[in-house]
């Protein structure tokens, strides 16, 4: 979208180039938005008929720096007119406006370094097919390319219109679902992970020890029974210290794998019961915290 300054009639307004449906269909030039969110047209761009130059206020400096100081010598207007012929603007402006769209250029010429800089300003008047005129100010030479890039196209019919329009409005609907989706998504979540701490807390004194915490919980035991024992062994049979330790490894795996056995199996049950019980608490509280949202 570009903004820039418009004489209609004989009074001065601004206005604004975009797509006549935003995302589809002709450029157009317009101020305000239709019910639809879409740029009411002053003018569409595709019903351009000729581009004339009416003033042109670019204007060009050249800086010359030397080793000891620098001079500036400045050269005002017609820097695009000078590429038209007649004033009128009859195709793309690559060709037209050459290095004028560029701000500045530099190149060195023994020991000197000269420096052109163009401030683009020029304002056109857009002919139209039905006869309406309207001047343009521009100091952008893209709204320049743009405007001349409709010259000679064909004007988009009715039809056309209906079906650019049409695809614009479905796009903007898929949009809004896939964002409603996601929002609806997100706030799903904010339930389910509120719903899920209510139900641990409702549930903690159910929760049975997880199977890692488990295993250190017995292989401490184990260890710290076989550890007694065979400093009690060492102690009364006078045993050195390398039968009293394949006594403690011994003992520790004899110790661990029965209490192991034993007690894994039902604390396994255990926790799956407690799972289910989770699931059917959490599904109780995200349906009481949506019936509190509603």
């Amino acid at each position: 979208m570009y903004i820039v300054d418009i004489w209609s009639e004989g009074v001065k307004k601004k206005a604004k180039i975009a797509k006549l449906f935003l995302t589809e269909g002709p450029f157009c030039l317009y101020q305000i938005h239709d019910v639809n969110g879409f740029p009411k047209p002053i003018a569409r761009l595709d019903n351009i008929k000729q581009i004339e130059v009416v003033e042109d206020l670019s204007t060009s400096k050249t800086i010359v720096t030397t080793e000891a100081n620098s001079t500036t010598t400045a050269s005002t207007g017609n820097l695009v007119k000078r590429a038209v012929i007649g004033g009128v603007l009859l195709g793309p402006t690559g060709a037209i406006i050459g290095g004028v769209t560029g701000t500045k250029n530099t190149k060195k010429i023994e020991n000197s370094e000269y420096t052109e800089k163009v401030d683009y300003l020029v304002n056109i008047n857009l002919i139209f097919k039905d006869g309406m005129s309207i001047v343009v100010k521009i100091d952008n030479p893209e709204v320049t390319d743009l405007l001349c890039s409709y010259l000679g196209v064909e004007t988009v019919t009715d039809d056309e219109l209906i079906k650019l329009k049409q695809k614009a409005l479905d796009s903007r609907k898929k949009v809004n679902k896939e964002s409603l989706r996601y929002d609806n998504f997100l706030s799903d979540q904010a339930i389910y992970e509120q719903a899920k701490q209510i139900a641990i807390k409702n549930l903690s004194h159910l929760k049975p020890i997880d199977h890692e915490s488990l295993l250190i919980a017995l292989i401490s035991g184990s260890v710290a029974i076989s550890l007694i024992v065979s400093i009690v062994l060492k102690n009364t049979l006078n045993l050195g210290w390398i039968i009293t330790t394949i006594t403690f490894l011994l003992l520790s795996i004899l110790i661990f794998f029965p209490i192991y056995t034993k007690q894994n199996k039902p604390n396994k049950d255990k926790n799956d019961k407690y799972l289910t019980l989770l699931d059917e608490e959490i599904f109780r509280q995200v349906q009481s915290l949506k019936e509190k949202t509603k």
